[in-house]
């Protein structure tokens, strides 16, 4: 038993022609889409995973609590002879605070003559998190249009079977753009993989688009989940089991592995069902315009901190404290009227699932 970090250093002597792609691969690949490539000189190349590992700048592992586990992932998939070679092409990152978009996609090519399309999940960027929120009232949002035409665009480039997936909102991205691709794409897709995404809008949902490729989604959520049950979402989801803790869950370096597959349980746990139950309850009972401005009211307090990222957020906890308090205090008599129509909504919801 242990993680994607021990699954790549077990096996790394059979290529992907040698022994089929499986979930474990998948994972492996959206965690590696978090890379920022950018940092590496001529970056808009065909990159390895060694040329990644040598480049000197250290941000290329990214930001945050996931930067240490990457650096030892990439170590492994350069030790690999299953990763170490794989090429990664169209690597894209479009950060735009003005448009509170967050976005980026690399397409892996494997050695079976197939290619993995990989859209990276939310970042350390408060701007990323804005983005996650608008998709309780505004899908699409900046991210899905541009996992759409990212998508198509690669197909075009490609001639060969895909793979699409992607962890947190690239899990979302990825099921949103296979949904949304012509039949001719959709026809192309071997399988779709979302690690704990946000479910999706109801249009989405109920597209004809998303329904011909329901067969071909694989959706895994921790047994814990939080994230991956925000909004619609299908119900025959594999529950992996993960040794981290309440939302930590959510970090794909928890997650359980033994051989080529997830180790699995049964149900989700009972906090996670209350939290589907009380999320879905709260978006029945308000409509779009109070998300809406719920949401952006939200956001505003945090940006009255002027962190842009988490971490930034966390390290000026206590000096941030008046720039917040004097935001609340000018907030306006009829958006205060809906914020709190939505806290006493959110109250009834958590009673109604509470009593289930």
């Amino acid at each position: 038993m242990g993680n994607t970090i021990d699954y790549v250093g077990k096996n790394n002597e059979k290529r992907f022609s040698e022994e089929a792609f499986n979930e474990i691969d998948n994972l492996v690949l959206s965690q590696a889409s978090y890379l920022q490539l950018e940092y590496i000189p001529g970056f808009n190349r065909e990159l390895t995973f060694r040329d990644i590992a040598a480049c000197e700048d250290t941000r290329v592992t990214g930001l945050g609590i996931l930067e240490k586990d990457n650096r030892k992932l990439l170590a492994k998939l350069v030790e690999s002879k299953r990763f170490a070679q794989m090429r990664l092409t169209n690597y894209v990152t479009d950060t735009n605070p003005e448009l509170e978009k967050q976005f980026s996609a690399t397409t892996y090519l494997l050695d079976d003559g197939t290619a993995y399309i990989a859209f990276r999940g939310t970042d350390s960027t408060l701007v990323g998190w804005k983005e996650d929120f608008n998709l309780c009232y505004a899908a699409p949002v900046h991210a899905q249009t541009a996992a759409l035409e990212y998508l198509q665009h690669a197909a075009n480039r490609l001639d060969c079977p895909l793979r699409v997936g992607g962890h947190s909102k690239g899990g979302n991205l990825a099921v949103y753009a296979s949904a949304h691709s012509p039949m001719d794409i959709q026809s192309r897709i071997m399988a779709v993989y979302c690690n704990d995404g946000p479910g999706m809008d109801e249009d989405t949902f109920a597209s004809e688009g998303n329904q011909r490729i329901q067969q071909k989604i694989h959706s895994f959520v921790p047994q814990s989940s939080i994230i991956g049950m925000l909004l619609l979402h299908p119900e025959n989801y594999t529950v992996v089991n993960s040794s981290g803790f309440s939302i930590m869950q959510h970090n794909p370096f928890y997650w359980q592995v033994e051989d080529n597959h997830f180790i699995v349980i049964d149900q989700l746990r009972r906090g996670s069902q209350y939290m589907d139950t009380l999320i879905k309850n709260w978006l029945r009972s308000v409509d779009e315009q109070e998300r809406m401005v719920f949401i952006n009211t939200f956001y505003s307090l945090l940006a009255a901190t002027k962190a842009e990222t988490l971490g930034q957020l966390a390290e000026g906890a206590l000096k941030n404290g008046p720039a917040v308090l004097a935001a609340v205090s000018s907030i306006d008599d009829k958006t205060r009227k809906i914020i709190l129509q939505v806290f006493s909504a959110l109250l009834n919801a958590a009673i109604k699932s509470y009593s289930k």
